[in-house]
């Protein structure tokens, strides 16, 4: 509520307050032999209200038209130019006969002057000449067009009817990508150089304190960190699809399937060097072609000589643990589809899902 309708609230409130004390005084007036009776005391206090009554009018007046002129004052003073435009195009005459081209036969006998005279009452209950359907209806209108046709000649179809293609059924796509677990980073560079810790050599360990005479410090044991430099050449991804442009031209949905293809099919190649990459030539330094210092092997046959040989879901958690061993949080595990199926298929003994 804004200040000036409060404000307006309260001035009301008050009007209604003092024609109401001014009604019990008049209801207090004694009427002796047809003559009113009024002592001083109801009559200054009658007089007091009424003059509380018209100034609390002239406020509640004031603010009632300072609405209408804010209101006023908030209208455009000029027609939308929007609309001034729309009219203008609405009116030209190619517009007008595109509209009536698309009317139906039903459309166009509303719209004749016939049935709007006998709409009028301009000529009684009957239609002063029969409805004639115009020729810009039968010729131009859906009902001039053939729609079917038995023999779909080669090329493209002209003046004698029209191709109506069915959407186009697109092929699943994976929605989880080992992309996804890797933070993305720009370069303009063509190599990135950067430091691997290979190795650390950790030897911190008490020290005492300086004693003996002459006294003699005692030297602190020294750790090592072992670096090795290393270079990343940045690669390139590409591949490209032939399309005729007469297609193109033709088919717009065409052109956005064939760039989401291709980009899909960046993504797919994109996972697998991650993965797999052997670094050779092109191709990117995969995970499982990392040189073995840098990457923990979890050996399945030494879990198969357990009382209960391991299983896959076994194997995910040792891996973990070997990932917690080397202080790093695992945040993914990659799978494929038929190893995920083993674990979540797993039974006991008795035949029962774990």
């Amino acid at each position: 509520m804004s200040d000036d309708t409060s404000r307006l609230t309260e001035l009301q409130t008050a009007m209604r307050t003092k024609m109401d004390q001014n009604k019990e005084i008049a209801d207090s007036f004694e009427i002796t032999d047809g003559v009113v009776q009024v002592d001083t005391d109801q009559k200054s206090a009658f007089d007091k209200n009424m003059k509380d009554i018209k100034e609390i009018k002239g406020l509640i007046d004031g603010i009632q038209d300072m609405e209408k002129a804010r209101e006023w004052g908030s209208q455009p003073t000029t027609e939308s130019v929007a609309a001034e435009a729309a009219a203008e195009w609405a009116n030209q005459p190619e517009v007008k006969e595109a509209v009536q081209q698309y009317q139906s036969i039903g459309e166009a006998f509303l719209d004749s002057p016939e049935f709007k005279a006998l709409a009028n009452g301009a000529a009684g209950a009957n239609m002063p000449a029969p409805y004639q359907v115009p020729d810009y209806v039968e010729a131009k209108s859906a009902y001039g067009t053939k729609d079917v046709y038995t023999a779909l000649p080669t090329g493209t179809p002209g003046s004698f009817g029209t191709i109506q293609r069915d959407p186009i059924v697109l092929p699943p796509q994976r929605t989880k990508r080992v992309r996804d677990l890797f933070p993305a980073r720009s370069t303009t560079a063509a190599v990135i150089e950067y430091f691997r810790l290979s190795g650390f050599t950790n030897n911190a360990a008490p020290v005492s304190e300086r004693s003996g005479s002459p006294e003699v410090f005692t030297a602190k044991p020294q750790s090592t960190l072992a670096f090795i430099g290393e270079q990343a050449p940045v690669r390139t991804l590409a591949h490209w699809e032939a399309a005729h442009r007469n297609v193109l031209a033709d088919e717009p949905q065409l052109r956005s399937i064939i760039d989401n293809e291709l980009l899909y099919g960046l993504r797919l190649h994109e996972d697998a060097q991650i993965i797999t990459g052997d670094g050779t030539g092109e191709n990117l330094l995969g995970i499982t072609s990392t040189n073995a210092t840098g990457v923990q092997t979890y050996n399945w046959s030494a879990g198969a000589v357990l009382p209960v040989p391991d299983t896959k879901a076994d194997a995910i958690r040792r891996a973990a643990t070997l990932s917690f061993l080397a202080y790093y949080e695992p945040t993914g595990v990659v799978m494929h589809p038929n190893d995920w199926e083993d674990v979540e298929l797993t039974k006991d003994s008795n035949g029962q899902y774990l």
